[in-house]
């Protein structure tokens, strides 16, 4: 099945020239993606890719052209050979697409929220103790050399669930303010510039 644009206007069958290009990826037709002719534009701006249509829609979160207003109704068009129901092995075909596409996308997110919410607090706690030490004993280099090898074994140490909690809250809270203080910063910077320009 194929979604198209609907073809019942005597304008979409207007056939394009060599040197006419899609006004939203400015590229010229081709055997598999030809152009067409849906609305009311005319000049540079008359002729579109499906594809492009489709997705410049999908963006603007809109039925018609942004130039003339030209309203779009999409149908389903079949195959001439298209069978009557599914073959098994489509449907199979069709599920295991699916679940490979929500098991990346269910690994993608857990790894985002594995680096962002238990990686980079524990990394930042190690950092942050290694340069500020709590004991004057610990300002040594080796002591400081000793702890940041610790972030080469962290993957280990989490796997192992060998984590300190306190370590987390310390990576959180430092990350927090790290992050408040850049905010408040670039806002700061933000006033004075307009103070400035006034």
């Amino acid at each position: 099945m194929a979604a198209a644009v609907d073809p019942s206007t005597a304008a979409f069958r207007v056939r394009p020239r060599n040197d006419d290009v899609c006004k939203y990826c400015r590229q010229s037709q081709t055997s598999d993606k030809p152009l067409f002719y849906p609305c009311k534009c005319s000049g540079t701006m008359m002729y579109v890719h499906e594809d492009c249509l489709k997705r410049w829609l999908e963006t603007s979160q809109s039925n018609k052209c942004e130039v003339c207003g030209f309203i779009f109704r999409f149908k389903s068009i079949w195959k001439l050979d298209t069978p009557d129901s599914l073959p098994v092995s489509e449907i199979m075909q069709g599920l295991y697409k699916s679940l490979t596409t929500a098991l990346c996308i269910a690994f993608h997110r857990s790894l985002v929220i594995f680096m962002w919410g238990i990686m980079l607090p524990l990394a930042t706690a190690i950092l942050y103790e290694t340069a500020f030490p709590e004991n004057e004993s610990d300002t040594g280099v080796i002591t400081r050399m000793s702890k940041m090898f610790k972030l080469f074994n962290l993957t280990y140490q989490i796997l192992r669930f060998n984590v300190n909690p306190a370590d987390w809250y310390t990576g959180i809270g430092v990350v927090v303010f790290n992050c408040v203080t850049v905010i408040g910063m670039l806002y700061l910077r933000e006033q004075l510039l307009q103070e400035r320009g006034q």
